[in-house]
Formats: structure tokens, sequence, C-alpha cells
């Protein structure tokens, strides 16, 4: 239900027709408690912000046009009514919490039209003139739609029994990654919870209990709902509102938050009575006391190749002492020691690494901590600190050991140190940046044990940069690197700033007059450095032949597909195939390319 005058009628809603199996029906709802949405910005306060912000745009009514467009109607197969919008950047849907009444179906759909009418209604008052510069009117219409409105929605008799808050939509072509943030607050405007669920293209469902929108039984006041990271969406919301489903009745599979990684790749630590005992602002560096086997663990982890870093509510200078008294500063990567929420701090942390969030663990004494990381991010393993000493033996923490992944840190921090640079350089010129870097990339048979081992880590763990997501078990992948109809190829690279490691591995079919390339991985260690175009390149040269890549999409493997268009590729999506030639390659002049220089 949506609490909005200005509206047009609803078009282009063809492609809901396939779903209208999957949307409640009036019949399958014993109650619902509509939900009044409207659109509201992120960052402003208006009208005091119109003069000054530079996105202002007038809507038909003189305010802050927050949404492209925003319509409603009905949709043949639907029976309830259909709202088409796309969030602009800052937008955000508001509305308040009902708690007065619920209604039968078919009772809410009668107030529905009296509703409606209402809106049609205040629209045509607002073509209306009134004095004054139009960014500052509060059109008559929109007081009286506020004042009058919930007179056309009855009290019901039928009482407050809404389970759930059934939201569903129908999202337009979001870019992958999309989040939608569903947040509810309580009074003087406290944020209780959030939940955030990833959109897909299509049909999402979400269901959300009414106990999941409260925290410690404190009363809910508001709901918002808005892109994550700003991002503009476009969706047909299907169904908004509180409600609760007849016996019997079960809607539509609900879209899953995702899910955690299979395996761990960065361990996220509180401090205070967590890496140590004690609170460091209060007892301070001299009071607070590490505690070894948690040291100990940390070390093990680096070790394996799983990276460590420091997500802590506290002063940053006195922490950084305190770890460094204790040895164990330079094993964290991008510490976040501040007092902002921590599910942010572990985003921007996964960001800056450029892996997944997923593949993160989270370890914190404080109970509401962990609520908040998990609430928020949901695929992140959140452990209580009472569990550390036992995350060695779970199988998320058992991964192969290399030598390559021995030394993962040092390639970390080795990046640390050319981004600075790169922001030192103030040129803002990424291509002369690596070129001033020295950037080489070698590239040799895979035939010594160590190379052997780690392309197939390579193989087994990346995700975002995998072709064809091919998972080859160590023998068959010993057997086809010996295979002499098939070339593997490792590919290692280093710079001014040190060595990458060995970062790809490419598996070639030789037999075919066109270069076939079975599977292609490349480590986020190199992201866009453009190594997927110089070692194209130079393989093409070298054999004088095209390459054909077998790429089959995945959940994130969409980064390399896009990656592969970009420096040329022209992809043969029935046979799977992203086909390269000498003539379209674009971008492989970043780096000059050798043949075993690293042996």
């Amino acid at each position: 239900m949506f609490d909005y005058v200005c509206f047009s009628a609803l078009t282009g809603a063809e492609a809901l027709n396939a779903f209208s199996d999957r949307v409640p029906k009036v019949s399958d709802i014993e109650t619902i408690a509509p939900l009044f949405w409207a659109d509201h910005c992120l960052e402003c306060s208006p009208p005091a912000c119109y003069a000054s912000c530079g996105m202002f745009e007038a809507n038909e009514i003189g305010r802050c046009r927050r949404v492209d467009f925003m319509e409603l109607g009905r949709v043949p197969g639907f029976d309830f009514p259909v709202t088409h919008l796309r969030f602009r950047k800052w937008a955000k849907l508001r509305c308040p919490y009902n708690t007065s009444a619920s209604y039968a179906g078919r009772e809410f759909l009668d107030s529905f039209a009296r509703h409606k009418k209402t809106l049609s209604f205040a629209r045509a008052v607002d073509t209306l003139s009134y004095p004054g510069p139009k960014k500052y009117r509060y059109p008559l219409s929109r007081a009286l739609h506020h004042r009058y409105i919930r007179g056309f929605w009855p009290v019901s008799e039928v009482g407050y029994p809404a389970q759930e808050l059934f939201l569903s939509f129908y999202a337009v072509r979001p870019a992958h990654g999309s989040r939608l943030l569903l947040d509810s607050y309580g009074f003087d405007d406290m944020l209780l919870t959030r939940n955030v669920y990833e959109v897909h293209e299509g049909l999402n469902v979400w269901r959300v209990p009414v106990e999941m929108l409260s925290r410690d039984s404190a009363p809910v006041f508001a709901l918002e709902l808005f892109p994550a990271d700003n991002e503009t969406l476009e969706v047909y919301i299907l169904f908004s509102d509180l409600v609760t489903f007849r016996d019997g009745f079960i809607p539509a599979a609900a879209t899953p938050a995702k899910q955690p990684a299979k395996k761990v790749k960065c361990v996220a630590w509180d401090l205070d009575n967590t890496l140590w005992d004690g609170i460091l602002g209060e007892d301070g560096i001299d009071g607070v006391t590490l505690r070894p086997q948690v040291a100990e663990l940390i070390r093990r982890l680096d070790e394996r190749g799983i990276l460590n870093t420091v997500c802590s509510k506290n002063d940053e200078a006195l922490a950084k002492a305190a770890l460094e008294k204790f040895g164990l500063w330079d094993y964290f990567l991008y510490p976040k020691i501040n007092w902002k929420p921590k599910s942010g701090n572990l985003t921007e942390i996964s960001k800056l690494l450029n892996i997944n969030i997923d593949t993160f663990a989270f370890v914190d004494d404080s109970a509401f901590e962990r609520a908040e990381v998990d609430l928020t991010l949901g695929c992140v393993r959140v452990y209580a600190d009472s569990e550390a000493e036992s995350l060695l033996t779970r199988p998320e923490f058992d991964v192969p050991v290399t030598a390559d992944s021995k030394k993962r840190r040092a390639f970390y921090m080795a990046e640390a140190k050319r981004q600075d640079a790169f922001t030192e350089s103030d040129s803002g010129d990424y291509k002369a940046f690596i070129l001033s870097c020295g950037f080489v990339i070698d590239i040799a048979p895979c035939k010594a044990q160590q190379d052997i081992d780690r392309c197939h880590e390579l193989l087994m763990r990346t995700n975002q940069l995998n072709a064809s997501t091919n998972r080859i078990p160590a023998d068959e992948f010993r057997a086809i690197a010996e295979d002499p109809e098939r070339l593997v190829l490792r590919v290692k690279c280093v710079d001014r700033y040190g060595e990458y490691g060995t970062v790809g591995c490419l598996i070639l079919d030789m037999r075919r007059e066109t270069l076939l390339c079975t599977d292609f991985v490349i480590s986020c260690r190199v992201a866009k450095k453009k190594v997927e175009s110089a070692v194209i390149m130079h393989l093409m040269q070298k054999y004088g032949k095209g390459m054909d890549i077998v790429y089959r999409p995945s959940e994130r493997n969409h980064v390399l597909k896009d990656e592969f268009l970009s420096i040329g590729a022209d992809y043969d999506e029935p046979k799977a195939l992203m086909r390269f030639t000498a003539d379209t390659i674009r971008d492989y002049d970043w780096a000059a390319v050798k043949e075993g220089c690293a042996e």
C-alpha cells in the first residue's frame, strides 16, 4: 500500500503475468494490516535542503523527486494492486508501523478502492496555484490526504493478529550483487533491526516474522526500505504489508538471504574480552591481558593463508599500541577500529581486500555485536569468543596449505602499498601507474609440485574470476598436468613492490585449430590489472591462433564475463565460449609477458 500523491497509471506489466500464481490471492489471506509506504530521502531535511542540494529535482507538486516514477494499478491475475517505481540515489521508502487494525482480504480491497479515489482527488487539487516559490509549497491536497485518508480505512473488528511482513517484488535488471535493506525503528528513531537481502532479477519474496522487526520486545514505530550503496533500482512491488495467511496456505518460496561460503578466507576479531581480557578504554594497555591461545590461533590461521583483521569499537591509537606491544599488529590487514556499526566496517574491509563478504568469519564476545552482524549481513559466519579455540577443527577452516598461501598476508600488504602509492600519485591514470610499477607477467607450464598444488587451490577456491567454475579433484588435475595433449599453465606476477605469487591457471586443449582454454582462473589479487588480456594475447601470438575460453555463468563469475567483454571477447552463449582474436583484443599492453623467468 502506498501513501503517495504523484502517481500515474501502471504500464509495462506484462512480464508479471508469469508470476500471478506465486503471489497471494484474497482467499489465501486471513488478515492483512496495510502499511502506508511513502518516498523519503536518506540524506536530506526538506524543504530546507532543496536550495542547497545539487540532486534536487522538483516533482509535480514541488517536492523533491525521490523516485524517478511511481505507477499504481491492477494487473490481470493479481488480486492486490501493484506499484511500479525506480529508486533514485538516496531514495528510500518509509512507513509508520501499523499497530491499529487488520482487515480481511476483501475488506482490504474495498478500502483500497476508496483510498485510490482519495489519491486521485488529492492529485487533482495539486493542480491549483499557491503563492510563493514552488519548491517551498506544502500542497493543501497533501494535508487533506494525511488528515482524512485514515477515514477510508475503518477500524476492523478482526483485531491485530498479523504474523509477518510479506514483501514480494519483481526486480527489473538489477546490477549483480544489488541488495535491499529493510530497517525497523523504535522510539526516537532508534534503529532496532536491519535485514539485508540480495536482489535477483525477476521475482523476489521476503517473509519476515514480526518478531524479527523488534529487538528486546521494543515497540516498532516505522519501517524503511532502500537499496544498499545508493544504487538505482527498478521494481514492481506486488505485496508489501503485514499479513496472516490462512492455515494450509504455502506462499511462493522466499528469496533466501545470502549464505556463507564453504570456506573462510578472513577472520575479523573483536579486541576487548576477545583477543585480550579486560576493556582497553577503562583498564589501559597495562591493564589488559593477552589471551595466549587466541594469539597462537591467529598465527596458525596466518600459516594456512587465512587472513586476519580487526573489527573493534575502541580508540584506534590506543588499540594499535596494545597490539604492537603484544606483537600482533602486523598480522591484521585493514583493521577497522572505530565506533561505527561493525557490519559496515566488515563490508568496507571486504572491499579493500577484494574478497567476498561471505568468506568472512567474525569473533566477538558481545551477543549484541554478533546479532548486529548476523542480522545485517547474514552471510558472515559469527562466533562467540568462547568458540575461538575450536575454529581450526571446523570444516570451513580446513583449507589447502601451499607455499603461496603461507605468504598470502605479505602479498596483501604489498598490494596495500601499491594502492597507497596510486592514491598519492594523484594522477588518476591507473594504466600509467601500473606501467610505472614495472609489472611483469610470467607464464610457464605447471610441472613443479608446488605449482600444481597452488593451481589446484586456485581452481577449487576462486569464484569471481573463474571462467568455467569446474572443481577438479586433485588426482584428476595431476593427470591433466601430465597429459601431452593438454597444457596446464601457471601465471605469476611481480612488480617493484614485490611478488604477487602464483595468480593464475589455464588448461589448454592443444588438439584443435583454435586454442581452447577449458579452464581459466585468475586470483582477485591482480583484478583490474589486465592480466587476462595480456596472457590471452601472448598465447595467441605464440601459437598463431585465435583463442576460445569456456565460460559458464555462475552466481559470482559475472565479474570475469564483464572483463572478457571489455577486452574484446565475442560471447558465443549457446556454445558457452568467449572467443578472442588478435584483431579484436584490447588492453593487452599493461605489462610485459615473459616465459619461465621466475623458475
